[in-house]
């Protein structure tokens, strides 16, 4: 394929889906993943990478090495464009149904309809303490008390529940790309005494039980490094019969908890 053909399709990634031409759409994409030059125009076209895509990529860059880290980031952004067009088609449906609804006798755009992002509040948590160890009590106890909550954004993309956290002014930080490729459940933002903190709810079978796990995000500049530390040190700890772990980067705290006793985060971690 010629590069300029190429440019033309991934331009269209849309049009290409629903206009038969998928074979050659795909034939693009593939290209894209092994041409340097056609790689670089594909950043440049798109307006490239937010802070969080930026962070993310190194983050895989870091652990899977450059060649394959590049490869990973790529073929998530070709995914995440694929998903764009797709919830933008959606939208302009949506938009469509309501119109009709509201131009018919008796429409209205009065009721509480349009979901969970209208209404949300954040979750106030009475700080039990400071530091690391009371942040790991308060968040095993908002696990344990999920039960009568319900998160303010559900979804099964996990990039989808960080973007939302980020629009929020929560924190949403870099998580190792062993959680971020997970499945997605839900996500909640918590007001722990005058600090925001963020939760993201995430399913990895691989960890035993029901596989639910709820990874915390806050900002690091609350804690003291020997607390950091002693975190690090630690891997798994237990707390009221759930495993608990964590890391810290430069900006952010990370806490995984399980969601029941039979979950282990060891391979989290």
């Amino acid at each position: 394929m010629e590069p300029e053909r190429a440019k033309e399709l991934l331009r269209a990634l849309h049009a290409c889906r629903d206009g038969g031409c998928q074979e050659e759409c795909d034939a693009a994409c593939e290209m894209l993943e092994s041409d340097p030059e056609l790689q670089a125009w594909f950043e440049e076209e798109m307006g490239g990478m937010s802070k969080m895509d930026r962070a993310v990529s190194q983050k895989l860059i870091d652990c899977c090495g450059p060649e394959e880290g590049k490869a990973r980031c790529i073929a998530a952004r070709v995914t995440h464009l694929w998903k764009f067009f797709g919830a933008l088609a959606a939208a302009a449906a949506l938009f469509a149904v309501g119109f009709f609804v509201f131009q018919q006798p008796g429409g209205s755009t009065g009721g509480t309809g349009g979901g969970a992002l209208a209404d949300w509040v954040p979750w106030e948590i009475t700080p039990t303490g400071s530091g690391i160890e009371a942040l790991i009590t308060d968040m095993v106890a908002v696990v344990e008390g999920l039960g009568a909550r319900s998160l303010h954004r559900r979804s099964g993309e996990f990039s989808e529940l960080q973007t939302w956290l980020a629009a929020n002014d929560a924190p949403s930080g870099a998580l190792k790309p062993c959680v971020v490729c997970k499945e997605g459940v839900g996500c909640a933002v918590i007001r722990w005494g005058d600090q925001k903190v963020s939760m993201i709810c995430f399913r990895d079978p691989g960890c035993g039980g029901a596989g639910k796990v709820h990874a915390f995000v806050v900002d690091r500049s609350l804690f003291s490094d020997e607390e950091i530390a002693a975190l690090e040190r630690a891997k798994v700890q237990q707390r009221s019969r759930l495993e608990t772990g964590g890391w810290a980067d430069e900006e952010k705290v990370y806490l995984l908890v399980g969601d029941e006793p039979e979950v282990a985060l060891g391979t989290l971690l």
